[in-house]
């Protein structure tokens, strides 16, 4: 059976691209950051294009096919860490979670891993100078998803293991789950596309 690209441009165009999935590999194993993680017991689909299943190209059925899996290590390649960069005053869960209480602020917890490309991708937007300034007003917090600490294995649990997410939170770590992407299936997913829904969250959260 043959792919069209056409076929997978016209998936990823109606569903955006696949969150990573985390699942659970032997150690020697390293991710190809050229293809996203997929699950292995039902979880999430494999791919947009799998999703959609076939597609209507130019009077003819053209059937989607999904990648080959690839298991996302448990831990990562030296080297492989995300760059964070710009002013965004990023802080751990710990001291996030207390500043917002202390000062009554609103707090924004991004969740990747450095294992992700699609975290990869995320990074840069939280350098650009409009998304700085939203920031500036809430408590910003990264988390990577492979530290799985016990607060997180419960967002985990309550709106699933997939990175990256963003959640917007109330000062008490209240998720507001009216703010989110929009996807159809994965809300906390953002990517450079959303980054307008992302200013929203970040507005909206800091009462503007």
């Amino acid at each position: 059976m043959k792919t069209l690209p056409i076929a997978i441009a016209l998936a990823a165009g109606l569903l955006g691209a696949p969150a990573c999935i985390k699942v659970q590999p032997t150690p020697d194993q390293v991710a190809d950051a050229t293809k996203p993680p997929v699950p292995r017991d039902g979880g999430p689909p494999k791919s947009a294009a799998a999703q959609v299943g076939g597609a209507q190209v130019g009077g003819a059925q053209v059937e989607a096919v999904a990648p080959p899996k690839a298991p996302a290590p448990r831990g990562h390649a030296a080297g492989a860490h995300i760059e964070w960069d710009g002013p965004v005053q990023w802080k751990t869960w710990e001291e996030g979670s207390a500043l917002a209480k202390a000062e009554s602020k609103p707090l924004c917890l991004v969740v990747y891993a450095d294992w992700c490309p699609r975290c990869r991708e995320l990074a840069p937007v939280f350098a650009r100078p409009d998304v700085v300034a939203l920031a500036e007003k809430v408590v910003m917090v990264r988390h990577s998803n492979d530290d799985r600490a016990p607060w997180l294995q419960a967002l985990n649990d309550k709106y699933g293991g997939y990175v990256p997410r963003v959640f917007f939170m109330l000062p008490d770590g209240t998720v507001r789950e009216d703010l989110n992407s929009g996807h159809p299936k994965y809300p906390y997913f953002f990517t450079p596309a959303s980054v307008e829904a992302l200013k929203r969250g970040l507005t909206t959260l800091a009462g503007g």
